[in-house]
């Protein structure tokens, strides 16, 4: 807990430590017989409950924890997610954390349990008088670590060990078992995702919304985690790992749809007035007024707005492996993209919140959802008197926290950024005694 992020919250990081070598008689692939005293001392981990496993609580030596969830505009027609990542700094006075320390508690037949691979979780606990039961418990990074790391200071007090851990995109990325006979033939994308994590034995849990793109039989012939991504590409959705380790498939109607903000933030009339800063984005970098599609052996299908090419020039984005069934879900693939890329608009592509100078709003800001859900922003840039009313999803939902501070970024997916426009009746930009209203 800190004073600085206010009384409600409270954080908790922590990691598993590999398994041991139980003693055996007899040579083993562990065995170091000419090490030293077989039959020796060791040192071990402390005693833990039979129900804590092998979990390690970090929390009290973190100083600093950054979480980053991230999209990619580049590779695909709307966007691919990228890998989840979790960077924790901890004090180590004692050296601890430090996996070339022979004498660390954590080090079991002269060889360090702090490993790259072992589980790590951080999540954060937030009171709600409000609510029953009030205190709610929010996942902010399930993955595994990458790596343990500690530079030599002399001055104990100077130590600091890194922990760097990313989410199972890296696990299905490394799955590529080459190229199979040719199944899958009428697979929906929700199906063929779910015949992509069964060949490559995943076991994690899912959360996959339903598809009526059917698709071409596959051959398996890419890695696990490109071949999730293609299906997606297919669909025009998206595909990623929650927070809580979940894998999830967000088809185009998820992402797309015009529902209602989870919360509102910024000022003024917002709920919570906790926004410190707002990054206008790039409007043209997307631009796609020339769409051309086929599906693998299919013939290509074209959209284009000729008002859009008049004007901005030819942007053009094509696709010729696409792994639809037909060239009539091609066309429409090809008339969806369009739509959302032929006009550039204003636009915001990231969000700031720092939710200790509002504590209510802590369940709330903790609470959305990456993709699925819509925020509202109310913004007025400084030095400015123009307010802007923004609707968008956090795509990226990135968590920079020390001691002093604690501030939420998201990344702006698919904002609808807007000026004043003319309407009949009372709204909250009415102006109406500030001077002629039609001019």
């Amino acid at each position: 807990m800190s004073p600085w992020w206010g009384q409600r919250v409270r954080l908790f990081a922590m990691a598993s430590i590999a398994t041991g070598s139980a003693f055996k008689l007899g040579p083993g692939p562990t065995a170091r017989l000419d090490a030293g005293n077989v039959l020796g001392p060791i040192t071990n981990p402390p005693a833990l409950p039979p129900s804590a496993g092998l979990w390690v609580d970090l929390t009290c030596d973190v100083l600093s924890i950054d979480i980053s969830a991230q999209a990619s505009h580049t590779d695909a027609a709307v966007a691919r997610m990228e890998a989840s990542t979790a960077t924790l700094v901890m004090r180590d006075p004692q050296r601890t954390y430090d996996p070339l320390n022979p004498s660390s508690s954590w080090t079991l037949n002269g060889s360090s349990r702090l490993t790259p691979g072992v589980p790590v979780k951080v999540w954060a606990e937030v009171v709600d008088t409000a609510t029953t039961p009030n205190v709610t418990t929010y996942n902010l990074f399930t993955g595994t670590a990458d790596s343990w790391s500690e530079p030599w200071t002399p001055h104990p007090s100077e130590r600091r060990a890194t922990l760097v851990a990313s989410d199972a995109t890296k696990d299905l990325a490394n799955r590529d078992w080459g190229e199979q006979p040719s199944v899958g033939a009428g697979d929906t994308v929700a199906q063929r995702i779910t015949r992509i994590l069964s060949y490559y034995n995943f076991t994690g849990p899912t959360s996959l919304d339903t598809s009526a793109v059917t698709l071409q039989a596959t051959t398996m012939a890419q890695s696990a985690w490109e071949l999730l991504l293609r299906a997606a590409d297919d669909e025009i959705g998206l595909v990623f790992f929650l927070s809580d380790g979940r894998f999830r498939f967000i088809n185009r109607d998820g992402w797309s749809a015009n529902t209602a903000p989870v919360i509102s933030v910024g000022c003024p009339g917002a709920q919570y007035d906790i926004v410190t800063d707002a990054d206008v984005g790039n409007n043209a970098i997307n631009v796609r007024n020339s769409i051309s599609a086929a599906r693998t052996g299919g013939v290509a299908q074209r959209a284009t707005s000729d008002s859009s090419v008049l004007k901005y020039g030819m942007f053009g984005y094509g696709r010729t492996d696409l792994g639809v069934q037909t060239d009539a879900i091609a066309a429409t693939w090809a008339t969806f993209t369009l739509s959302f890329k032929a006009f550039p608009r204003p636009n915001l592509s990231s969000v700031t919140l720092r939710p200790a100078l509002n504590e209510t709003s802590w369940p709330a800001v903790l609470g959305v959802r990456r993709v699925s859900d819509v925020f509202q922003l109310k913004w007025t840039p400084p030095g400015t008197t123009d307010t802007y009313d923004v609707k968008g999803r956090a795509m990226g939902i990135s968590h920079t926290i020390d001691r002093q501070t604690w501030e939420v970024t998201w990344d702006v997916g698919f904002p609808a950024l807007s000026r004043k426009t003319f309407h009949i009746g009372t709204h909250a930009f009415d102006r109406l005694t500030d001077g002629n209203v039609l001019a």
